[in-house]
């Protein structure tokens, strides 16, 4: 029924948003610590 599809494009789209913010959390770390590698390099 259409009402279980919608159900089911809800938790995708859940599941999808949890991942980009997982992502975005994984590029922030990824940028300071290679910021921070960049800086001693300098030194």
């Amino acid at each position: 029924s259409l009402e279980k599809v919608e159900k089911r494009l809800e938790q995708v789209n859940q599941k999808l948003e949890s991942v980009f913010i997982e992502i975005s959390f994984i590029k922030g770390y990824i940028f300071k610590f290679t910021n921070e590698n960049n800086e001693e390099k300098k030194n």
